[in-house]
């Protein structure tokens, strides 16, 4: 009779332990999917295309030394998605020939909407030659069920003459 008891017990812990494991598996499930479209993602280009953003750039290919340079950085959500706006909203800049007042800004620095983030620097160098700017965009955004966080890396060359 025990015996029995016992393995009637652990048939009903084994059928709601596997039950339980195949929701949360198909749960967990979504979220590795949305994690995978952050594989390899680098703005180099100035348009930058996902399926829920788009960061779009302005920068100019030349300028004269000592003349300011004008950096313009602009994402907007697309497919049901909005900025958290409750996020770290930052761009960070790397070390380089460009001196823009400071190397990391935050959402204070810029305009913020719930459809578009959008930051504006300016920075001189005046060092003659190639140079390379450089850095990371982050920002968060959501649908009313999700959310995800972007940390984009961006890579532009400027000549200064």
């Amino acid at each position: 009779m025990k015996k029995t008891v016992y393995f009637i017990l652990f048939l009903v812990v084994s059928t709601l332990l596997t039950s339980c494991s195949k929701s949360d598996s198909n749960s967990q499930l979504k979220i590795v999917n949305e994690g995978e479209k952050k594989v390899n993602k680098k703005i180099d280009s100035s348009l930058f295309e996902d399926k829920y953003f788009t960061i779009s750039t302005e920068i100019p290919k030349t300028i004269k030394s000592g003349e300011k340079l004008s950096l313009k950085m602009e994402a907007k959500v697309r497919g049901g998605h909005h900025i958290n706006v409750d996020f770290p909203i930052s761009l960070s800049i790397d070390d380089g020939c460009f001196d823009f007042g400071n190397k990391k800004f935050k959402k204070n620095d810029s305009k913020t909407t719930e459809n578009e983030i959008i930051f504006t620097l300016n920075g001189v160098c005046s060092q003659v030659g190639e140079h390379k700017i450089s850095g990371n965009f982050s920002f968060g955004h959501c649908t009313d069920e999700i959310c995800a966080t972007e940390k984009l890396p961006f890579s532009f060359n400027t000549k200064v003459e």
